[in-house]
């Protein structure tokens, strides 16, 4: 008498079903996970821009109302600058200026939880531009149009030019700092890389960096919106760096006529 015994493991059409399944399901926790990450990275990086603004806001009182400068001389970190926005404001937070021993010995790194690094920047991107003394990581940068170096022609000598804050016409509308990626401490709109999205950090138009403005407000701006070289340009919407018709929604220029700073 012969007995049917019930078959022993799955048939290939089986196993595939369930790679396919898998796979997809794997596909769908990536997705979640990758864009839960980026949604913390945004609010790090945007509360790391509102400590710079409360810091701000904290020394224009002990400083003549005046903006900081960039720090950035002749195309060239100035590191011992003490008016430079990294060395002035870290103290109002209870940090260390950058041009501290300390951080000639362990510069700020991607990876760090801190005031300098937006969490967004990647490791190997981010450490390519650190040889300190020489150069940093900056994750914000400075609007050199408030605070900047004028040189010389022949470069013997130098001029600190900054704006004060009750010169600002639109506060609300006027950028401070900005997230960056790179090692100039200052703003250049065309070279701001903007992290959060899903396209090229320098070249997707919908791919949006964070504004710190005047006011202490942070917003998270589209790379159309801020870069010149993706701006739908109007005369109800002037470019962010025209010093004759401000944009009165976004600008770095804190009023017409507002001296260019030298590039």
């Amino acid at each position: 008498m012969r007995t049917n015994h019930p078959k022993n493991g799955f048939t290939l059409i089986e196993l595939l079903v369930v790679i396919a399944i898998i796979a997809i399901l794997a596909s769908l926790l990536f997705t979640a996970l990758s864009g839960s990450r980026q949604k913390s990275n945004q609010a790090y990086s945007l509360n790391n821009l509102k400590q710079w603004g409360a810091a701000l806001n904290r020394s224009l009182g002990e400083h003549n109302n005046e903006f900081p400068t960039t720090g950035e001389q002749g195309g060239a970190m100035k590191l011992e600058d003490v008016n430079a926005w990294f060395n002035r404001l870290p103290r109002y937070m209870d940090e260390k200026p950058l041009s501290h021993e300390d951080y000639k010995k362990q510069p700020p790194r991607p990876g760090d939880r801190s005031v300098w690094i937006n969490p967004a920047i990647g490791k190997a991107e981010g450490n390519k531009y650190i040889e300190p003394p020489a150069r940093f990581l900056f994750c914000y940068a400075m609007n050199p149009y408030l605070g900047h170096t004028n040189v010389s022609e022949d470069e013997k000598t130098s001029e600190a030019v900054t704006e004060r804050m009750n010169r600002v016409e639109s506060p609300m509308a006027t950028v401070f700092m900005s997230e960056k990626g790179d090692d100039k401490p200052n703003i250049d709109p065309k070279l701001i890389k903007a992290y959060f999205g899903s396209g090229n950090i320098l070249g997707d138009k919908k791919n949006g960096a964070h504004f710190l403005f005047c006011d202490g407000h942070v917003e998270l701006k589209k790379r159309e919106e801020f870069d010149p070289e993706f701006m739908e340009i109007s005369a109800e919407n002037p470019s962010s760096m025209d010093n004759v018709n401000l944009n009165k929604h976004f600008t770095f220029v804190p009023y017409v006529g507002a001296t260019k700073p030298a590039e």
